[in-house]
């Protein structure tokens, strides 16, 4: 089976999620997948009719009502941001993911907002002189907390709190 993968080593906005949208439609994709780190500051792709349409966890490939999208292993997960893409783009019964990505909890969230003003390295809170750790405050951190206990498994599974909320979804 043929696959086509978008590699992008860049941050910010440098068009991954317009490729997305734009290959799953052109190639009529049977599969989109959202790989790397987890939740950041979105894609956002326009659609035929002037619809602007924004995602941070999933990938935009459902764009095309055919292809379905999944979350794959080792991307952190954010619940809230999860459930809410797949109720708002009503995407519950072509949504998979898979059972070894990591939780982004309030706690990793609070944590990354946290060392925008404070220097770990030198232990104290940033003067004002300085300017602050740029970050998206979407949960980094809860990358440190990621622990393979066994080739297949994680220290942080979504198995129960995502699957908890997502009742009509196919995790």
């Amino acid at each position: 089976m043929p696959a086509m993968i978008i590699v992008d080593a860049l941050w910010r906005d440098s068009g991954k999620g317009k490729a997305c949208a734009h290959l799953a439609r052109a190639l009529d994709a049977d599969l989109a997948v959202r790989a790397g780190v987890g939740t950041n500051a979105g894609a956002s792709v326009t659609t035929d009719d002037g619809t602007l349409i924004k995602a941070r966890q999933l990938p935009t490939g459902w764009l095309n009502s055919r292809t379905r999208v999944a979350v794959g292993s080792g991307v952190l997960v954010d619940p809230d941001v999860l459930v809410g893409e797949i109720e708002r783009f009503d995407l519950a019964d072509c949504t998979l993911v898979d059972g070894r990505c990591a939780v982004i909890t309030a706690e990793h969230i609070a944590a990354e907002c946290a060392i925008s003003t404070w220097r770990p390295w030198l232990d104290r809170p940033v003067p004002a002189t300085e300017p602050p750790v740029p970050t998206s405050c979407s949960g980094g951190p809860s990358r440190s907390r990621i622990v393979p206990s066994s080739p297949r498994t994680s220290a942080t599974s979504p198995s129960r709190s995502i699957r908890s909320r997502l009742p009509a979804a196919r995790c």
